[in-house]
């Protein structure tokens, strides 16, 4: 009785956990000149928040994750910090960020030079 007990608290709290998660897609874009597509996450809230900013592509393999340790999960991405995940190349993807918070937010571009052409948001 008390492994059945146990199991049950277990699996409680394995689906609280994943429950928590908020995962933000974007619309995919594609970049055929080369530029870079740039995934950008902002946390808008008063608390750290652990985040993983990736580029997928059509077929949603990961093509991209950011090498900013508060972008790919190593360390929480502090309140009003911001973090990104690039790709340079002729390539189409869409920006997946998944976050213990609600607060995150995010934009994929199509960059040159830092300066965005074509902007789009990634929304749950």
């Amino acid at each position: 009785m008390r492994y059945r007990n146990l199991i049950v608290v277990a699996l409680i709290v394995v689906s609280v956990s994943t429950a928590h998660a908020v995962i933000l897609d974007s619309a995919p874009l594609g970049n055929p000149t080369g530029n870079q597509l740039t995934c950008r996450v902002v946390n808008v809230g008063a608390n750290p928040a652990t985040v993983v900013a990736r580029l997928l592509n059509a077929n949603g393999s990961n093509i991209a994750t950011s090498t900013f340790p508060a972008c790919n999960g190593t360390i929480p991405l502090p309140p009003h910090g911001t973090c990104t995940t690039s790709l340079s190349g002729s390539i189409f993807a869409r920006c997946n960020v998944t976050s213990t918070s609600s607060k995150i937010r995010a934009t994929l571009a199509v960059e040159s030079g830092g300066v965005a052409s074509v902007i789009v948001p990634v929304t749950k």
